[in-house]
C-alpha cells in the first residue's frame, strides 16, 4: 500500500492557466510514468532517502510532477526497499533526458506523445553523455576496487602481526578465539592459513609460532 502521495505543484498550477495535455505535446512536452527506488539499511533511512529524493524532484525545473504514490519500505535480505511510482510532465526531451542522469529511475515508460521525433544532435549528445557517466561509474569503481584491496591488505597485516603478538606462548585456538573476540571457527580458520604458510606449527592442541612475518 502507498505510504503517501500528493498532486504536484498545485499552488503553481493554480496561478498560471492550465495547459491541455494536447497544448503541452505541441509545445515539446514529454508525459512519463517512472519509478525511482532506494535501497538500503536501515529502513528508517530508506524511507528518509526516498523522501529527499522525491521531495528534490518536486523542485526540479523543467518538470510538474503531475502525481506521486511512494511505497512502505520492504525487507530484501539484509537490506530494505522501497520505491515511488511518478507521473511526471517535463517541458522537453532535453529535461527528460537530464531527470534520466539525475535521478537514475529504475523504469521509464512514455506515455504521451505514442511516438516522438529524436533530432541526429540530440541522439548523439544523450549517448555522449551516457558514455561520458559510463566513463566517471567505471572510474569510481576501479577507485573503490583499489581502496577495498588496500583496506584488505593492511587488515590482513594488523590481523598477522596480531596474532603473531599473540602466539609467542603456545595456545590453542580456543585461547585465541577468546583474546581476540572472534568465533572458534574463525580463529581455527586463521590459524590454518598460517600453518599453511608456515608461519606457525601445531603441537597437540596448541599453535606454536614459527617465525615473524
Amino acid at each position: 500500500m502507498p505510504k503517501g502521495s500528493r498532486q504536484g505543484k498545485e499552488g503553481k498550477a493554480e496561478k498560471k492557466q492550465k495547459l491541455t495535455d494536447k497544448e503541452r505535446v505541441d509545445k515539446g512536452g514529454v508525459l512519463v510514468r517512472t519509478i525511482i527506488e532506494v535501497l538500503g539499511a536501515p529502513k528508517e533511512y530508506v524511507e528518509d532517502a526516498i523522501k529527499v529524493v522525491v521531495d528534490k524532484l518536486h523542485k526540479t525545473d523543467g518538470l510538474e510532477v503531475v502525481s506521486e504514490s511512494t511505497y512502505e519500505a520492504e525487507e530484501k535480505g539484509k537490506l530494505f526497499s522501497t520505491f515511488s511510482e511518478i507521473e511526471i510532465w517535463f517541458k522537453d526531451v532535453d529535461a527528460l533526458s537530464k531527470f534520466i542522469f539525475d535521478f537514475t529511475p529504475s523504469s521509464v515508460e512514455v506515455v504521451q506523445p505514442s511516438k516522438l521525433s529524436l533530432s541526429a544532435i540530440f541522439v548523439s549528445g544523450f549517448m555522449n553523455d551516457f558514455l561520458l557517466k559510463m566513463h566517471d561509474m567505471g572510474l569510481k569503481l576501479k577507485d573503490t576496487a583499489a581502496k577495498s584491496q588496500l583496506l584488505q591488505k593492511n587488515t590482513d597485516a594488523l590481523v598477522r602481526n596480531f596474532f603473531n603478538f599473540i602466539l609467542k606462548e603456545p595456545k590453542s585456538a580456543e585461547e585465541v578465539a577468546k583474546l581476540t573476540g572472534i568465533p572458534n571457527e574463525n580463529a581455527e580458520a586463521i590459524l590454518s592459513n598460517f600453518m599453511k604458510a608456515g608461519v606457525v606449527e601445531k603441537k597437540e592442541d596448541r599453535y606454536v609460532l614459527l617465525k615473524k612475518q
